[in-house]
């Protein structure tokens, strides 16, 4: 978002953008929540008993827990540059948008 003016509708189109970054967020960490902890946890004693197929899918299962975890923190990392670049970057919209409704309050 760049708006050109300071409106009511700039403000919403602002916090929408914000909202659908929060989205993506919750979104990323429900998709790692979801991944079962005998794939996350090193100490695992019960790869300990797999052999043949079963240690073949197992490692293909971590396999993709591990890719999946990196995107994930790619996707959480790049919300919180853009809600960073929204709050304090060059556009620096949340600090124009304080001040324009603490002069609008003040109108009030």
């Amino acid at each position: 978002i760049t708006p050109t003016s300071l409106s009511t509708q700039s403000l919403l189109s602002f916090f929408q953008t914000l909202q659908n970054l929060d989205d993506k967020y919750n979104s990323s960490l429900s998709i790692l929540s979801s991944i079962p902890t005998a794939y996350l946890d090193s100490t695992n004693s019960d790869i300990d008993d797999l052999v043949g197929d079963e240690l073949t899918d197992m490692y293909k299962k971590v396999s993709e827990m591990q890719l999946l975890v990196k995107k994930e923190r790619r996707t959480m990392y790049h919300v919180a540059l853009q809600k960073r670049e929204l709050e304090k970057g060059a556009n620096g919209q949340a600090r124009r948008f304080v001040g324009w409704l603490k002069d609008l309050i003040d109108v009030d």
